[in-house]
């Protein structure tokens, strides 16, 4: 028996569940979030070398290593710090 969207979402996010969604204060806001998941997808670059070529990221048929990931995003800081001048402050 096929779920409807509706069941496979309660499914998937009900509590003690992978994508469990629950509440949480974010800037004073009350926001839903999933409980399990990171706060960011930002790499601890001193992770690379453990994880390099173990899967980070997949979309549908593509597979991202840590490696690649780390590799895209420092070309991307490159680039956004010295051609348009991004600092963090």
């Amino acid at each position: 028996m096929a779920l409807t969207l509706a069941e496979a979402t309660a499914t998937l996010t009900a509590p003690g569940q992978m994508f469990e969604v629950a509440e949480e204060e974010i800037d004073g806001v009350a926001t839903r979030v999933w409980r399990h998941c990171p706060p960011s997808l930002r790499i601890d670059p001193r992770t690379v070398p453990r994880h390099g070529e173990a899967t980070y990221l997949v979309y549908e048929d593509e597979r991202m290593t840590f490696k690649q990931h780390f590799e895209e995003v420092a070309a991307l800081a490159t680039v956004l710090a010295d051609r348009y001048g991004v600092r963090f402050r």
